[in-house]
């Protein structure tokens, strides 16, 4: 899930204006940085690897955050704790509102670790932690 708008971009070619609509996909601030880095791959794949087409606007991702709410009941490790310690200043019990889910997500770390996608996962933080094994893909 991020957040998307759809908006027109304006292309000169052949002497002639075009506009074009692109959907613009910004990152979730929500999210652990090791799960954005994981969307990323998952991204790169299905473009460079799969030649999979996309339907509908092409698509521009932004290195920005986006508005919008993260969903409810996801482990830990999948919520950004920066993003968790500043909702705390509005809501003190941000881990029962979000009905935070205590369990690992062992996924997370088992493809961190085979495809190593920026860090590995300190548990139940959602924070990264260095790891340097060469023997993996580095996409960092």
């Amino acid at each position: 899930m991020s957040s998307e708008d759809d908006a027109d971009e304006v292309i000169n070619r052949d002497n002639q204006k075009l506009i074009v609509t692109v959907r613009i996909i910004r990152k979730c601030g929500w999210r652990a940085d090791l799960v954005r880095k994981y969307v990323d791959w998952i991204d790169l794949a299905r473009k460079e690897d799969l030649k999979i087409p996309t339907k509908g606007a092409p698509r521009i991702r932004v290195d920005e955050f986006g508005p919008g709410t993260p969903p409810k009941g996801l482990p830990r490790s999948l919520y950004d704790e920066s993003y968790l310690d500043q909702e705390r200043r509005f809501d003190n019990d941000i881990e029962r509102t979000l009905k935070i889910n205590k369990k690992d997500f062992e996924l997370l770390n088992v493809v961190a670790s085979q495809l190593r996608i920026g860090e590995k996962v300190d548990k139940g933080k959602g924070k990264a932690t260095d790891d340097d094994d060469d023997d993996m893909h580095d996409i960092r």
